[in-house]
Protein backbone atom coordinates (compact mmCIF):
# COMPACT_ATOMS: atom_id res chain seq x y z
CA UNK A 1 0.00 0.00 0.00
CA UNK A 2 1.78 3.17 -1.19
CA UNK A 3 -0.33 5.60 0.81
CA UNK A 4 0.25 5.76 4.55
CA UNK A 5 -2.55 8.09 5.54
CA UNK A 6 -4.08 7.37 8.96
CA UNK A 7 -7.58 7.82 7.53
CA UNK A 8 -7.07 4.98 5.05
CA UNK A 9 -5.86 2.64 7.78
CA UNK A 10 -8.68 3.62 10.15
CA UNK A 11 -11.35 3.02 7.51
CA UNK A 12 -9.77 -0.31 6.59
CA UNK A 13 -9.63 -1.30 10.26
CA UNK A 14 -13.27 -0.29 10.70
CA UNK A 15 -14.30 -2.37 7.69
CA UNK A 16 -12.30 -5.37 8.95
CA UNK A 17 -13.84 -5.06 12.41
CA UNK A 18 -17.35 -4.95 10.95
CA UNK A 19 -16.59 -7.99 8.78
CA UNK A 20 -15.18 -9.88 11.76
CA UNK A 21 -18.23 -9.06 13.90
CA UNK A 22 -20.56 -10.24 11.14
CA UNK A 23 -18.52 -13.44 10.72
CA UNK A 24 -18.64 -14.19 14.44
CA UNK A 25 -22.35 -13.39 14.50
CA UNK A 26 -23.03 -15.87 11.70
CA UNK A 27 -20.90 -18.61 13.25
CA UNK A 28 -22.58 -18.19 16.63
CA UNK A 29 -26.12 -18.12 15.18
CA UNK A 30 -26.60 -14.42 15.90
CA UNK A 31 -26.11 -14.60 19.66
CA UNK A 32 -23.31 -12.02 19.66
CA UNK A 33 -25.19 -9.14 18.04
CA UNK A 34 -28.45 -10.01 19.76
CA UNK A 35 -26.87 -9.78 23.20
CA UNK A 36 -24.67 -6.74 22.67
CA UNK A 37 -26.37 -4.58 20.05
CA UNK A 38 -30.06 -5.36 20.41
CA UNK A 39 -31.68 -3.80 17.36
CA UNK A 40 -28.41 -3.76 15.47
Amino acid sequence: MPTKSPQAYSSLFLFFSFYLICYIDITTSGTFTNNNFGSF
